[in-house]
């Protein structure tokens, strides 16, 4: 979803859904090769949200990469992340905070 001018100035996407936010401030966690039995799962963890290249693999950033602040929220016992659900033919990333399984 692109950016607009209502969107909070930390905001590095909005979710599709347009309840929430992936802060410019996230790091994210690389899903690559997780479905793919040909190939090693990444699970690279990256501190810039705004590099959609993995630090660890060199990859892109794909569908099902998380993003979080590394902050459990009050009276939470795990880091609520956001997902990546897919990218657009233009490059622009969708994301979501409801858990995706494929």
């Amino acid at each position: 979803m692109p950016s607009t001018q209502e969107d909070p100035p930390n905001c590095y996407r909005v979710t599709g859904e347009g309840d929430s936010f992936v802060p410019k401030n996230a790091r994210w966690k690389c899903n690559f090769g997780r479905y793919d039995r040909d190939k090693e799962e990444c699970g690279g963890r990256n501190e810039d949200i705004q590099n959609e290249i993995c630090s660890k693999c060199g990859n892109k950033r794909g569908s099902g990469a998380t993003a979080d602040l590394g902050e459990k929220k009050p009276g939470s016992e795990e880091i609520e992340p956001l997902w990546m659900f897919f990218r657009e033919e233009d490059g622009s990333e969708s994301w979501t905070i409801h858990f995706i399984d494929d």
